[in-house]
């Protein structure tokens, strides 16, 4: 059910991927199209959510991050339950991005709930 919302979400165009975290930077579930991206999310998914943390500790709450690599961009959401991260090209269609986003956030969360998700990551390999 998660890959299978994640791919929905990869269906906003020229998305790499998209891979769920929990609080403490663990990937619970990741969809990454290109099979040399299987990785990233492990490799991504503490430093996000510790750069998340820090902007907390310095009372920055931060929902929404974007950032433009210059060949691609990643978008972040932020949550009490976990970080949903998004990697794409310059071409992503932002407004049927949030659109998916509005209707597969409320089932991430309700996923992340679940004892098939809370306090488990996904082995890289």
């Amino acid at each position: 059910m998660m890959d299978e919302i994640l791919t929905n979400i990869n269906m906003a165009g020229k998305l790499r991927g998209t891979f769920v975290t929990d609080n403490a930077g663990l990937v619970v579930a990741d969809q990454m199209l290109a099979v040399g991206d299987q990785r990233l999310p492990h490799v991504l998914a503490a430093p996000i959510v510790g750069m998340l943390g820090t902007l907390q500790g310095n009372h920055q709450m931060a929902r929404t991050v974007d950032y433009d690599l210059g060949d691609g961009k990643v978008f972040i959401r932020n949550f009490d339950w976990g970080v949903v991260v998004m990697l794409g090209s310059n071409q992503v269609n932002l407004p049927l991005l949030n659109l998916l986003l509005d209707i597969a956030l409320p089932k991430i969360r309700r996923m992340m709930d679940t004892d098939e998700f809370r306090g488990k990551s996904k082995k890289p390999f």
